[in-house]
């Protein structure tokens, strides 16, 4: 099969792609609050952070790797953390 020179040049250029989702995600929680940590992704601008249900809270910069939040008090929940850049946001990293 023959690609078509306009084809094979987008396949050969270096586009940015979305990020990854981060590795992990840890949530240590505590009375009224919790820390989320999380890894890193290559070429992520941000991070978005997600509650259990998946509803946005809040976006931070791509040097922040961990993230204090408000919980129900005594309540542990989880969230998620997704890397974004100009291309687009990462599929969601839950918490374990």
């Amino acid at each position: 099969t023959r690609v078509k020179p306009n084809l094979l040049a987008a396949l050969e250029t270096d586009e940015p792609e979305i990020p990854d989702e981060p590795v992990s995600a840890t949530l240590t929680a505590y009375a009224g609050y919790a820390k989320l940590v999380w890894t890193t992704s290559s070429g992520a601008t941000s991070y978005n952070i997600y509650d259990k249900n998946g509803t946005y809270i809040t976006s931070v910069g791509s040097s922040t790797t961990q993230i204090d939040l408000s919980t129900t008090k005594n309540v542990s929940t989880r969230f998620g953390v997704a890397a974004v850049n100009e291309v687009g946001v990462s599929s969601i990293k839950n918490s374990n």
